[in-house]
């Protein structure tokens, strides 16, 4: 029976029960809870990221180094693929980066070396003495490419950087992905954020990517060259650039 006397005791024990029921329950279920704290992160940590596994997933990176931490090197990026299409400005990166030769790029897009628009581009990124150095890179590119049968598309258009994965694979269990890197004006490319998405995530983004870089391709010589060894010559002589450096 409960009095006045005893009901402050049985109040105060039951709330003690209450609390160690809890506990225990807590400590029975935890790794439970902590698998659904980490079932979807937004970005991935370094053992969830696609480069040690077989399935590639959605994350966003901060700029190239939290890019690099978190999926590895380009090279590395590029070698978990079946093939890729790659759509970059001035091919700086593709230059200090041995990818040319892993026969995984099925189509590359660069600038014109002779586009106007590097100009600008240069400016932005704080040095307009740069536009030579972008040129060389672009033709030493091209060169390479071209030496392991690498489509080589040059575009007097606005370009995004942007790595299209395994759109061409009938494989079922192969997931399609695409790499947008972001250009922010006046800093230096380190610094760019970069989003990577799958077509199982977002199928809509990436259908529009894909399409996206194939109008590039046909969007007629005005705007867009399939280059090959004779067009390079040619503007090579043009830009006064003799040296090969393949």
């Amino acid at each position: 029976m409960i009095t006045p006397e005893n009901a402050d005791w049985l109040l105060g024990g039951s709330i003690v029960g209450t609390i160690i029921l809890v506990c225990v329950l807590m400590m029975g279920f935890w790794p439970e809870i902590r698998r659904l704290q980490f079932r979807n992160p937004v970005i991935l940590r370094r053992e969830d990221s696609w480069v040690n596994l077989e399935k590639p997933s959605s994350a966003f990176h901060e700029d190239r180094d939290a890019l690099t931490k978190a999926e590895g090197t380009l090279k590395e990026q590029i070698e978990k693929t079946e093939h890729v299409w790659i759509s970059c400005f001035t091919a700086s990166t593709l230059e200090q980066s041995p990818v040319l030769s892993t026969h995984k790029i099925t189509k590359l897009v660069l600038y014109n070396p002779t586009y106007s628009l590097l100009d600008v581009y240069a400016a932005m990124e704080g040095d307009v003495n740069k536009v030579t150095a972008y040129q060389n890179n672009i033709i030493s590119s091209t060169e390479e490419a071209l030496e392991n049968n690498i489509p080589v598309y040059w575009v007097s258009r606005p370009l995004i950087n942007l790595m299209i994965a395994n759109a061409e694979t009938t494989k079922k269990d192969v997931i399609k992905w695409a790499k947008i890197e972001t250009f922010i004006p006046y800093r230096k490319a380190d610094e760019r954020p970069s989003q990577i998405i799958t077509k199982n995530d977002y199928p809509n983004l990436y259908n529009h990517l894909e399409k996206s870089f194939n109008a590039i391709l046909t969007a007629g010589s005005n705007t867009t060259i399939k280059v090959d060894r004779e067009e390079l010559r040619k503007v090579k002589t043009e830009l006064g650039f003799t040296r090969s450096s393949t």
